[in-house]
């Protein structure tokens, strides 16, 4: 079979053999090569799998469980690095729970990606704890 090279995977162990694999391009991008899927449609299953992690972290967060709602929440963030509503609710999780420095890391990712979405989320936290004052009372859902 004939085509062109799109990158070479080396792994070397101390002591043993190196590794390597080569993937002709038409089987990469046809999927030949392992899952029958183009880099495109995947992409689309990894949006839509990341967006149903981010509704599950909502309804964990709806039913007050903080620690399952980011768990949920950092998985989508993982699976599609670039979903906006993954950072912005990461990012409002660590600013409910009093952690500053992950707050700090998604809202910059948040602002970089979507400007407008940053402004938002700062509006509903500073509503949060105006409304919530150690009230015992849930946050706000954020709503993105």
């Amino acid at each position: 079979m004939r085509g062109q090279v799109v990158g070479v995977a080396t792994f070397m162990w101390k002591g043993g053999e190196n590794l390597n694999f080569i993937i002709p391009a038409n089987q990469f991008l046809t999927g030949e090569a392992g899952i029958r899927q183009t880099l495109t449609e995947r992409a689309g299953h990894w949006k839509a799998e990341a967006q149903g992690l981010v509704a599950e972290g909502r309804r964990f967060l709806k039913r007050g469980d903080k620690v399952h709602a980011l768990a949920a929440v950092q998985k989508a963030a993982q699976t599609k690095p670039d979903l906006v509503e993954a950072r912005y609710l990461l990012a409002y999780l660590y600013a409910t729970s009093g952690n500053q420095t992950g707050f700090k890391e998604e809202f910059s990712l948040v602002s970089r990606l979507d400007p407008k979405a940053a402004t938002e989320l700062l509006k509903l936290i500073q509503k949060t704890k105006v409304r919530n004052p150690q009230s015992g009372k849930g946050p706000a859902i954020p709503g993105r």
